[in-house]
């Protein structure tokens, strides 16, 4: 097995959520130089990889004034330390016809951070940042409009209802 990750979340409908987790992974056999004064190697013989062993904590939460906020921490197990941090933000306005998201990840050599806009009906991307946002902040905006990135039931967010609309009441 190269690769286990188990998750536990607690979840208060689509206004808050909190989830714990560990990620435990190793590549396998990686191809390496062997011998060349060796002819029985052929030039290469595989060595394992190191094992990556993580802790995860995430959360998020909706604000009355259109904010979803939420972070997610990985504390490594290897190393004792935590090698990145993401925090997200998104803005949806009222009418949900248009919303600004934000990130900022801290690597320990580097900060990385971002804005992305997308107005409703024209059309998302999917990038790095919409891949961080959705991950974080996807198990509060199921269903949701103007999101900038692919939902299902299309920008529009789900439909109100599938029974189709009657032509006319009483049936004449």
């Amino acid at each position: 097995m190269t690769q286990w990750n188990t998750d536990l979340r607690v979840q208060q409908a689509d206004y808050w959520y909190v989830e714990v987790g560990q990620r435990h992974t190793r590549d396998g056999n990686r191809p390496k130089r062997g011998d060349l004064w060796n002819p029985i190697s052929f030039n290469e013989v595989y060595a394992p990889t190191g094992e990556v062993e993580f802790l995860t904590t995430t959360g998020a939460f909706k604000t009355p004034w259109g904010w979803t906020i939420g972070g997610k921490a990985y504390y490594s197990l290897t190393n004792g330390n935590i090698p990145e941090v993401d925090i997200v933000a998104l803005y949806q306005n009222p009418c949900k016809c248009w919303s600004l998201g934000l990130y900022f990840l801290q690597f320990p050599d580097r900060a990385q951070y971002n804005f992305m806009l997308n107005l409703t009906g024209i059309g998302w991307t999917e990038n790095f940042g919409t891949a961080v946002l959705r991950s974080i902040l996807g198990p509060l905006l199921i269903g949701e409009k103007g999101l900038p990135w692919a939902a299902p039931g299309g920008p529009y967010g789900f439909p109100l209802s599938t029974i189709p609309p009657q032509s006319g009441v009483g049936g004449r």
